[in-house]
């Protein structure tokens, strides 16, 4: 068994904050003992070998491969007394289940920004076709005002010949008349 550290130790060597160890901890991803101190305190203690075997990416990435590799391999050999191509295969499957972790840790991050790029995809969706039928509307009524516009030409159109036929009547029909009383 290696040294104790407490929380306040791991997040020193890690450079996480105390509470994400305690989170660790209190989630059971990390293995620590309660520790009584005395007049009633009690601390979280994590073994040192413990640490560097922990499989926690985030952890073992801030450790520095090269500690983790040695911790690893003097454990495992003092401890478990596995011969060395096993140790090299464990240590190679560690180092790729930590890279592959921490991928993970990636997808889950990325997870929640899709699905709101998702979301709005949908409401620009939504809102092109809201706006795709304003535009056929418009389209409607401005070929209905087009068409009144034109109906309003037939119209004046028909009083300019109407009145130009009111004009011509008016001035036979002045003419006719100076003529009869010409003639009278």
């Amino acid at each position: 068994m290696g040294d104790k550290l407490t929380m306040l130790d791991v997040a020193r060597l890690t450079g996480l904050h105390k509470n994400t160890i305690r989170n660790y901890i209190q989630r059971g991803v990390l293995k620590a003992e309660l520790k009584d101190e005395g007049l009633g305190k009690q601390a979280w203690v994590v073994d040192e070998d413990y640490l560097y075997n922990c499989g926690v990416p985030q952890i073992l990435e801030r450790l520095g491969p090269q500690d983790v590799e040695q911790r690893v391999h003097k454990q495992d050999a003092s401890e478990l007394r596995i011969p060395d191509k096993y140790i090299e295969e464990l240590l190679r499957v560690t180092r790729e289940l930590a890279v592959t972790q921490s991928e993970l840790t990636g997808l889950r991050v990325q997870v929640p920004m899709l699905q709101a790029a998702q979301e709005e995809r949908d409401q620009l969706k939504a809102q092109k076709e809201t706006l795709a039928e304003q535009v056929v509307r418009l389209e409607a009524a401005k070929a209905a005002t087009e068409a009144e516009i034109e109906a309003e030409k037939v119209k004046a159109q028909v009083l300019e010949q109407s009145l130009a036929e009111a004009r011509a009547n008016a001035k036979w029909s002045w003419r006719r008349r100076m003529a009869k009383a010409a003639n009278a």
